[in-house]
């Protein structure tokens, strides 16, 4: 602009120059069309939060908590609005992960026994795991990765539209075109996990020592591609693999899960074959289970806990 029209030096956002810039390119246009009609539909699901909050009987929410607690946050409501929205991406995922670990807890019970004999050397029974402990407790840490391997929550990923024409391998990829990665069979590809691929094995992310490793470089390092690849690759999965950590390592420091039993006092193993399928989600059918606490303190301790959240 300086050298066509002699326009001084942009200096901001709000300059006439770029405002006109952003009405003549269709994809600006276009995003902020959709980030009207997304904003729009976060508002009015943050405000039916605050509409049903005062109802008898109201399940407790993330959106919820935030409202009884804005002044504690000092958080405006578009801050709520958007922090609530921003959450909602991995909260599917990350349910339907949590429900594949309760199922390989219950089926595999020697992983169970190890990993809260892990947390019993590292943590002891007088306090949670914290994410300060995550270093010390790699097995716990291994077994959240062998679950996002062995039962990813999205067995053929997120489909892409191919933006130019490309080459692979010999093979002519034209523009336009939709992409789907068989996010199941990368994850159970005999030559980079072995012939055992198919097992739910928790020490094959574990070095002679005990240490966990990086996983290999066709995951990514993750130890699984069920996080997708390349550019795309999930933006949250940090938060993923840490919100995992501390439910997984809390869950196994307080309770002992189990198979359900018939009414003849059977045990009745889930099924570790079968799904669910959920639009792109896939779960596990529902399955029964016992959870009972590992010592007497348990109550006690989670008591104090929440109390001392809630201050």
């Amino acid at each position: 602009m300086s050298i066509l029209y002699d326009y001084p030096t942009l200096a901001s956002g709000q300059d006439k120059a770029v405002q006109d810039m952003d009405r003549f390119a269709k994809w600006k246009r276009e995003a902020l069309k959709h980030a009207a009609e997304r904003s729009e539909m976060l508002l009015g699901l943050f405000n039916r939060v605050k509409t049903d909050l005062a109802s008898v009987g109201m399940r407790p929410s993330f959106s919820a908590s935030l409202i009884e607690r804005r002044d504690r946050y000092r958080l405006s409501e578009r801050d709520m609005v958007f922090l609530a929205g921003s959450m909602s991406a991995g909260f599917e995922t990350t349910s339907t992960t949590l429900m594949w670990w309760t199922l390989a807890m219950v089926a595999f019970p020697e992983v169970q026994r190890r990993a809260q004999a892990e947390i019993d050397a590292v943590v002891g029974r007088t306090r949670l795991p914290t994410y300060a402990d995550a270093p010390r407790l790699p097995y716990v840490r291994a077994v959240v990765r062998e679950v996002l391997r062995w039962r990813s929550p999205l067995r053929l990923g997120l489909p892409h539209t191919v933006a130019e024409d490309d080459w692979y391998e010999g093979m002519f990829i034209p523009k336009g075109a939709t992409c789907i990665a068989n996010t199941w069979h990368c994850n159970r590809d005999r030559t980079v996990f072995g012939d055992d691929a198919d097992e739910f094995k928790p020490e094959r992310h574990l070095g002679d020592n005990g240490e966990l490793l990086p996983g290999p470089k066709e995951t990514n390092r993750e130890g699984h591609v069920s996080f997708g690849f390349g550019r795309r690759i999930c933006v949250g999965r940090h938060l993923a693999n840490d919100s995992l950590f501390i439910h997984t390592g809390r869950i196994l420091w307080a309770a002992t899960l189990k198979c359900g039993r018939d009414g003849n006092g059977r045990e009745r193993p889930p099924d570790t074959s079968a799904f669910v399928e959920m639009g792109v989600i896939n779960r596990p059918p529902p399955f029964d289970c016992m959870i009972s606490p590992r010592f007497p303190e348990v109550q006690s301790i989670l008591a104090e806990e929440r109390e001392s959240f809630e201050d």
